[in-house]
């Protein structure tokens, strides 16, 4: 029996984070996308973009995407990962690839906080909501 108790306990599972698509809330008509698809072990990729034509004040030109190995909450419901991010506008001059950014946030029932940050600091700053729906084809201007 101790021996049942012993390996259930090494055995026991670290929360993911529910698995579906998760995506930024934006005014009807807005192209932007900031969306993470989440699957069952936690594996994440993340896309976002921004659309001139429905933020034209927008200072920065982005499309990024990346890949995050696994997003696992702690006890306070907070995650901290490193992802592989690729695309225009991740903060290096020229827009070269940035290979590493830190995902960190919280989930709170069908809300998620998301912090972006790479060598550069803050890269951005978001609120998903699980469920919501795709926007589509990233936009990315040249």
């Amino acid at each position: 029996m101790l021996l049942v108790v012993l390996l259930s306990a090494c055995g026991e599972s670290v929360p993911v984070i529910p698995s579906g698509n998760w995506a930024q809330a934006l005014p009807s008509g807005d192209r932007d996308v900031v969306e993470l698809q989440i699957d069952a072990s936690g594996a994440a990729t993340a896309r976002f973009g921004i659309d001139f034509e429905t933020n034209p004040s927008q200072s920065v030109n982005y499309c990024a995407s990346a890949t995050v190995p696994r997003l696992v909450l702690d006890s306070a419901g907070k995650f901290d990962v490193s992802a592989s991010m690729t695309g225009r506008g991740t903060g290096l001059t020229g827009g070269r690839p940035e290979p590493t950014a830190q995902f960190t946030g919280s989930v709170s029932g069908n809300t998620m906080t998301l912090t972006v940050t790479n060598v550069n600091g803050v890269w951005g700053r978001f609120t998903l909501t699980l469920g919501a729906p795709s926007k589509g084809v990233l936009i990315c201007v040249d």
